[in-house]
């Protein structure tokens, strides 16, 4: 017979005064609820969404996961109506093992999520988010207005975009599964995948066979992230044959509720129990319960106050004396990509202020070559590299006017030809005359001689 083996931790983290994250565990039905609305109003819509799901559940009229989903956004909602409680909301994720409705004794598995806090599912070692987060980063990421990188430090990553309880009705994401032993499956609130990425979330899941040890480990690598939110981690394994001797089905059902100002026996949690098929626990289960809660928050003192076991080390039990870690690798890493940036940018302006040459007059009024860009280029000033000892009043205009535009050089070599070139033109305007004979033309009148009718042309003269 398959049936889920469970196991949870929650933590107020380390900048958090209060807990208003809420879970419910069961060998065939896990929840996770992560409360908005600021104190009192987040603990109250998270708790009162789990015990609405759970009494939905064993309500045969119900008869499905989304169903009862949608009945806790009733009751949540209906709650928000006094003034002390408006505009409370939770996110709400739950998995459970179901009838499919055949012939076939395998169950099925239903997921349904609103909100953002996630389902994960690792098979053969392989990490695998189930759910979609309903929250503006991430629809933004999906749209692809946002990168991954840049939604996970946005500031507006906590903004959900679904709620139980925050309007009458809510959509639902739900879908059914086929279980396989040996399936391992995390419930989380967002406490931890802010803090602990993907990798190191599959790796942790890897790291313990217990559900509750391994919950407890997550809990702890999201304390070392930094702590900024409350952390919850439901683990269920997908198990096949009989349940442990001495281990009732109604002993294994809790919800882990904190507290906000209880300092009881159970540690700031609360032990509810209650079975799906709706029979009331008695006196001694209820006994059993209690001792089986404190062992669940990893505590063998009922009178301590239990906030989440810790696996940090012997000198830091006390997590306020850990303070929490500023910079991640990823902060590091855009650092570092920051600099390295700059630093090539810095080196390429360097570079370009200083490769050029360019011909100019220097500060006495003489022909020079400098290195550089004319003008200069941000903080690179142009630099005398070679006088030629020739002023430029010396010039003729139409030098002259070709040194003052500044003629730019690729290199120091043609700038010195382009020197050469000018100086030879300067000498043969400057020594070189080209002289030519003066010539004078006199122009006389030349006479037309016309012979009269049979006489003879003379030479210069008409006959009379």
């Amino acid at each position: 017979m398959i049936h889920l083996d469970v196991g949870g931790a929650s933590h107020t983290g380390r900048l958090r005064t209060q807990n208003q994250d809420c879970a419910f565990i069961s060998p065939r039905l896990v929840a996770l609820a992560d409360g908005m609305g600021g104190p009192p109003a987040g603990d109250v819509a998270s708790q009162l969404a789990i015990e609405a799901l759970r009494d939905a559940m064993a309500d045969p009229a119900i008869p499905t996961l989304g169903a009862a989903v949608a009945a806790a956004n009733a009751r949540v909602w209906e709650r928000g109506a006094a003034r002390e409680y408006r505009g409370m909301g939770t996110t709400l994720c739950a998995l459970a093992l179901v009838d499919d409705g055949s012939e076939s004794d395998e169950p099925l598995i239903d997921i349904a999520n609103v909100g953002d806090s996630r389902v994960y599912r690792l098979r053969d070692g392989e990490l695998e988010l189930l759910t979609q987060d309903h929250s503006l980063v991430e629809e933004m990421v999906r749209e692809g207005r946002l990168t991954a990188e840049e939604a996970q430090y946005s500031g507006q990553r906590n903004i959900v975009t679904r709620a139980v309880g925050i309007y009458e009705t809510v959509e639902i994401d739900t879908w059914a599964i086929e279980p396989l032993v040996g399936d391992r499956y995390l419930l989380c609130s967002d406490g931890l995948f802010n803090e602990v990425p993907e990798g190191r979330i599959a790796s942790g899941l890897r790291a313990y066979d217990d559900p509750t040890e391994t919950a407890h480990h997550l809990v702890d690598l999201a304390n070392r992230g930094g702590g900024r939110d409350n952390i919850t981690c439901v683990v269920a394994d997908v198990v096949e044959g009989p349940r442990p001797a001495g281990r009732s089905l109604r002993s294994d059902e809790r919800i882990l509720v904190p507290l906000p100002d209880a300092v009881d026996d159970l540690a700031g949690f609360r032990t509810a129990t209650s079975s799906i098929a709706g029979t009331e626990p008695d006196a001694d289960d209820d006994a059993d319960d209690r001792a089986e809660a404190v062992d669940v928050l990893g505590s063998d003192d009922a009178d301590e106050p239990v906030t989440g076991r810790s696996m940090l080390p012997d000198d830091a039990d006390d997590l306020d004396t850990v303070r929490p870690r500023l910079v991640t690798w990823r902060t590091a890493a855009f650092l570092l990509a920051f600099v390295g940036v700059f630093v090539v940018a810095a080196l390429a302006v360097a570079w370009y202020g200083r490769s050029g040459y360019f011909m100019d007059a220097d500060d006495q009024g003489e022909i020079a070559v400098f290195q550089g860009r004319p003008g200069g280029l941000l903080w690179f000033d142009p630099t005398l590299v070679e006088s030629t000892g020739v002023e430029l009043d010396d010039l003729t205009p139409v030098l002259r006017d070709a040194v003052q535009a500044r003629p730019e050089f690729a290199s120091f070599d043609d700038a010195r030809r382009y020197l050469a070139n000018l100086a030879d033109q300067l000498d043969r305007a400057t020594t070189t005359t080209t002289t030519r004979p003066s010539t004078t033309t006199t122009l006389r009148p030349r006479a037309t001689a016309t012979a009269p009718p049979g006489g003879t042309a003379g030479t210069g003269t008409t006959a009379p």
